[in-house]
């Protein structure tokens, strides 16, 4: 059972990939600095000093090499398949004003929190692909729902987060 869930992984992390490196406003991480993620990857037009304050290494751990303080993971999950918008390290000032801002739309920030968690945290969670679905799927069907759901991402999805990031005057 377990070979063939790394079996589904490996599909998914392959056509993901390909999208991802396929959209010029992203650059895609190594997967080794993904943690649990199957894939990393960070927005180039928010490389702004504020937000390139993130790099920090702990235990032998860096958040991430290159220093961003917000990073896109994608979790394979037993039920689904989701983008997660992630806040790292970084000054409090910096993190503080980040979750103000993730409280309001469009950001869609997963739990019920009242104040800024501790660590790491999620301001953005997106199902991108039921599970179930993946496991049946051909590898032209699920590159085919793949493409449909990262078209969707991109065109409804992201343009919102990313307006909504750029529209912080703290941050430029």
């Amino acid at each position: 059972m377990e070979e063939t869930r790394l079996h589904y992984r490996a599909r998914m992390q392959r056509i993901l990939k390909d999208l991802i490196e396929q959209t010029p406003v992203f650059t895609l991480f190594d997967p080794g600095v993904a943690m649990e993620a199957i894939l990393c990857f960070g927005v180039n037009d928010w490389d702004v000093p504020a937000l390139m304050k993130g790099k920090v290494e702990r235990k032998g751990f860096e958040w991430t090499y290159s220093g961003r303080t917000l990073l896109f993971f994608i979790f394979y999950g037993k039920e689904c398949t989701q983008i997660d918008l992630d806040v790292g390290y970084g000054p409090p000032e910096i993190l503080d004003q980040l979750f103000i801002m993730a409280k309001d739309p469009p950001f869609n920030m997963p739990g019920n929190f009242r104040k800024k968690p501790s660590k790491l945290y999620t301001i953005d969670r997106r199902i991108l692909l039921e599970s179930p679905f993946t496991e049946k799927a051909s590898d032209e069907e699920l590159q085919t729902e793949l493409s449909k759901r990262w078209d969707a991402f991109m065109q409804n999805i992201f343009p919102k987060l990313d307006a909504a990031i750029k529209a912080q005057q703290w941050i430029l």
